[in-house]
């Protein structure tokens, strides 16, 4: 009995076993028919397994370029290019009217009342000059925090008294819209926060 591997119809790592006996009694003939049947020899087998062998993809080979050639191709890149330009020209859009809305909305009053020169009566102190010679502007800006800083630079009664001595909310506070509740929560946060360095250094 001998045993031959087929390695044209396989795989180099796992080549089909082919297992004749050569005997010449009817018992090998027997036991060579039933281990070498007609179909392994035949024309058939042999086709079936060049096509599962040329029909097998490896993981190093690359995968077949589709030509970017002819009307097909230039078709579907044309759908896609137009879908692709509609879907952008929408999200540009939406962001733009999104930062309009945002912007165009009135803040709460960027500067901390608790330190000078805000801490005085709304109408005192600078409050007076706000009102009188910055209400446009600052109504303009929609108080926003870093046109009214500007705003405050610029005005040379009031000097570098306000940029230098004044207190600003932090920038999240001083986002909020001012039909919000920002301002009270904002108060609240720096009570606890002043309640607790106090406990800390009594």
């Amino acid at each position: 009995m001998h045993v031959i591997y087929d390695y044209a119809s396989q795989p180099l790592h796992f080549p089909r076993p082919i297992v004749i006996v050569t005997v010449s009694d009817p018992l090998g003939e027997k036991m060579m028919k039933r281990f070498c049947s007609g179909f392994d020899l035949s024309e058939r087998a042999m086709l079936l397994t060049s096509c599962a062998v040329t029909e097998q993809q490896r993981f190093w080979v690359k995968p077949k370029k589709r030509p970017k050639v002819g009307a097909g191709f230039q078709d579907k890149a044309q759908k896609w290019r137009e879908e692709y330009l509609l879907d952008r020209h929408r999200i540009l859009a939406d962001g733009l009217k999104a930062y309009v809305e945002f912007s165009s909305q009135r803040r709460t009053e960027p500067w901390d009342t608790r330190f000078k020169p805000f801490d005085r009566v709304e109408k005192d102190g600078v409050h007076i000059l706000v009102k009188y010679l910055m209400e446009d502007k600052l109504n303009l800006a929609g108080y926003h925090p870093r046109a009214t800083k500007r705003l405050m630079c610029n005005v040379g009664l009031l000097g570098p008294t306000v940029t230098t001595t004044a207190r600003w909310k932090p920038f999240r506070f001083a986002q909020l819209s001012a039909t919000t509740t920002g301002t009270a929560a904002f108060l609240g946060e720096a009570e606890e926060a002043t309640e607790g360095r106090s406990r800390i250094s009594g």
